[in-house]
Parts: structure tokens; C-alpha cells; sequence
């Protein structure tokens, strides 16, 4: 890696038949549950007002932290992931994105809890900046077209999911568990 290059994968599991699919599976996890968890918020900034007794515009920044360094970080990332390698960036943003979404569940009051989605978003960005591409490498081009509208059908489940899920979550578990929630989906992924 400090030549410029990434390591190979196994031998033993890139010599399978599915292991494109493997990785296609693996990055469109992370894209399910990077969506599911950008709208899934929603669902919280009423529960949160009261949890912290603060004014829905405060609150907000929950839900906007996230989308700002979203955008502000996955061209970074992108182009960064150029330079060093995909394979560890994407990790790195499982990795990143499961420390937030762990902290998020821990955090004592509204300060924290933004500073904890930045952090998340932060993987998430991580995810998002090198999915599409490192599913263009795995597939190859016979298979790419199928590979991206996998890709592209796990964001919109995690897009729809994500208010259903955490109107359950809200209901059964508590804010907390709208966080905690992405750590076994996460370790799946990573």
C-alpha cells in the first residue's frame, strides 16, 4: 500500500465464480444502510426535541450534519481513494460509519450527538465516494449494468426503509437503537 498499490484480494475467495458478487453484495450493504440511516432521522428530530427540550430547528442539524458532510467529503474521498486505494478506504468507512452509529447511541446531549453524526457521515462519505467504482471494478464490464442496478435498487430500499424502520425503532427500542441498529448490518458489510 505505501508503493501505491492496494493489496490482492485472497486467492481463495477471488478464485470463486461469486466473488464479484461478494463485493457487489458488500458495497451495496453499506449503500442500504448509509440510506436508511440518512432518512430514517426524519423520524427522530420529534423525539429528540423532547429527549434534549430543544426547538426543532436545533434539532435539525441531527439530520443536516449528516447530509453537509456527506456532500462536503465523498468528492475528497473520491479522489483521495484515487491516490491510495479503494479497498482501504472503503473499509475505513465501514469502520468510521459504525463508531459514529455507535457513539450516536451513546451521546448525552445535543452537541455530542451532531459531533457523533459528523463523525458518522464522515464513513458514510467514505462508502459512498467509492462504491460505485469499486463495483465497476469487480463486475467488469459484461456484468456492470447489472451490478450498478443492484447498487442502485439497495439505496432506493434503504431510501424507503429508512422511515419505516425507524418509526419502528422509535416505537419498540428508543432513539438510541435508531443508531445502535446499523452496528450488525454494519459488521456484516465490513
Amino acid at each position: 500500500m505505501l508503493e501505491g498499490r492496494e493489496p490482492p484480494p485472497l486467492q481463495a475467495i477471488a478464485r470463486l465464480a461469486s466473488y464479484r458478487w461478494f463485493v457487489v453484495g458488500t458495497v451495496c450493504i453499506g449503500a442500504c444502510m448509509g440510506q436508511v440511516d440518512a432518512s430514517m432521522t426524519q423520524m427522530l428530530l420529534p423525539r429528540l426535541e423532547r429527549e434534549f427540550a430543544a426547538r426543532l430547528s436545533t434539532v435539525s442539524w441531527v439530520a443536516i450534519s449528516y447530509l453537509l458532510t456527506l456532500a462536503a467529503f465523498a468528492p475528497i474521498f473520491g479522489r483521495l481513494a484515487d491516490m491510495i486505494g479503494r479497498k482501504l478506504m472503503y473499509t475505513s468507512g465501514f469502520l468510521i460509519f459504525l463508531a459514529g452509529s455507535t457513539l450516536c447511541g451513546f451521546a448525552t446531549d445535543l452537541p455530542m450527538l451532531i459531533a457523533f453524526r459528523i463523525l458518522q457521515a464522515t464513513g458514510a462519505a467514505l462508502l459512498t465516494s467509492n462504491g460505485i467504482a469499486i463495483i465497476v471494478m469487480a463486475a467488469g464490464p459484461e456484468e456492470r449494468g447489472r451490478a450498478l442496478g443492484l447498487l442502485a435498487a439497495a439505496q432506493a430500499v434503504g431510501l424507503g426503509a429508512g422511515p419505516a424502520v425507524g418509526g419502528l425503532v422509535l416505537d419498540t427500542l428508543g432513539w438510541q437503537w435508531a443508531f445502535w441498529i446499523n452496528v450488525p448490518v454494519g459488521l456484516t458489510g465490513a
